[in-house]
């Protein structure tokens, strides 16, 4: 059974490293791709913003989608669609096509996350859950790590373009795996039927997908922080090291964050949260305090450990509270709500034109989600000891 599920989480796992690796891939080519397409600093971050506004869109669909039809069909048919839209996009010749490329790619991997989420939460009981999650969501630091390591010298030796055909090749592999692999799962499994307006209506969902959203604006430090740091620090291969810090450290710290909120239940998931989320937003600020050399490789472990600590122990909170309406539509609504926090790459590229990459005010409007995130979940807490003292 457990040589079952490590092979079942491997490819579940595989399956997410595609769509993340779409998001990823494009803040490394960002310097060669903008540079021969002429992209100013908005348009290469509406690119990628684009991949989370489809992405948004797509959210309680296709949550809603994976409850009805099953994790298998929704995230096969997903990963098939997405292997023709990667190539899409490295055939790409202008921002505007680019613009549509990412828009598509965001609607087609909506189903990807909400299947995983659905397969490890009825798999996994309580207080495994989070470490489960928390596994499965290493693959979110990991294809940060890979993408560092692997897509700047690929880009550099075979062309940005190429590297989008290489990730469909690799999505259509997976789709291949992923039905052969993966059980069916659905209605029967549960014992619950589906309710779309159930999930909406569930407050203690909605309420944690609005602060993930915080920890999520935050997160589009990935976006830039490798160009953010080959040109203000000492060249393209120091930013790749810092990457490459950044995304170890972030692998522990999203494994240990859904560790330590299985082990202290009682206490609350969301404190776990709270102290990552204060911790991230301030290593970003921390980003431009550090001197350049190894002052801003200890940043970056910083700031890499807390990106993703806080996520585990959030999101099985989320899919506990979604249990009774649906565990996908519950993980659709919360990519929703929490994705608009994606789309901070825009606002950071607009921020990046009007005052220079050098300048605290980008850094400074990426802290500011999830710091937001934590006032909120400390507030609750506050609030919930006043209650209980009168």
């Amino acid at each position: 059974m457990r040589r079952d599920w490590g092979a079942l989480l491997a490819v579940l796992w595989l399956s997410n490293m595609i769509q993340l690796s779409l998001r990823y891939s494009w803040g490394m080519v960002l310097p060669q791709a903008s540079r021969q397409l002429g992209l100013s600093g908005l348009e290469a971050g509406a690119v990628m913003a684009s991949f989370y506004a489809g992405y948004i869109v797509a959210g309680v669909p296709s949550g809603y989608l994976v409850d009805r039809i099953g994790a298998r069909t929704a995230a096969g048919l997903s990963l098939i669609s997405l292997a023709a839209v990667s190539a899409l996009i490295g055939l790409s010749r202008s921002f505007v096509e680019l613009f549509i490329a990412y828009f598509a790619a965001g609607i087609l991997a909506g189903p990807v996350f909400p299947s995983s989420l659905k397969v490890v939460s009825e798999s996994l009981e309580g207080r495994r859950r989070a470490t489960g999650i928390g596994a499965l969501e290493t693959v979110a630091p990991i294809a940060f790590l890979a993408s560092s390591l692997a897509f700047p010298p690929l880009t550099y030796t075979i062309g940005w373009n190429y590297v989008y055909i290489a990730i469909s090749a690799s999505s259509l592999a997976v789709a291949l795996l992923y039905l052969s692999l993966v059980p069916r799962t659905g209605r029967g499994r549960t014992g619950h039927r589906p309710s779309l307006v159930g999930t909406m209506r569930n407050f203690e969902v909605v309420k944690g997908a609005l602060t993930r959203l915080g920890g999520m604006w935050g997160l589009g430090i990935l976006t830039w922080y490798y160009y953010i740091e080959t040109y203000t620090g000492m060249g393209a291969a120091y930013a790749q090291l810092v990457l490459v810090v950044f995304s170890a450290f972030a692998v522990a710290g999203q494994f240990l964050g859904g560790v330590l909120s299985d082990r202290w239940l009682a206490a609350g998931r969301k404190r776990v949260a709270a102290a990552g989320l204060l911790a991230f937003s301030a290593s970003l600020i921390l980003i431009r305090a550090a001197d350049p050399g190894w002052g801003t490789v200890a940043v970056a472990a910083l700031a890499g450990f807390t990106a993703y600590f806080w996520k585990a122990g959030l999101d099985a909170h989320i899919m506990e509270a979604a249990s009774s309406t649906g565990t996908a539509s519950g993980a659709g609504l919360m990519n929703t709500v929490s994705q608009a926090g994606s789309l901070s790459p825009a606002a950071v590229g607009a921020s990046i034109d009007a005052f220079g990459v050098d300048s605290i005010y980008p850094l400074a409007l990426l802290a500011a989600g999830p710091l937001m995130s934590f006032v909120v979940l400390a507030a609750e807490r506050n609030g919930g000891r006043r209650a209980g003292s009168g």
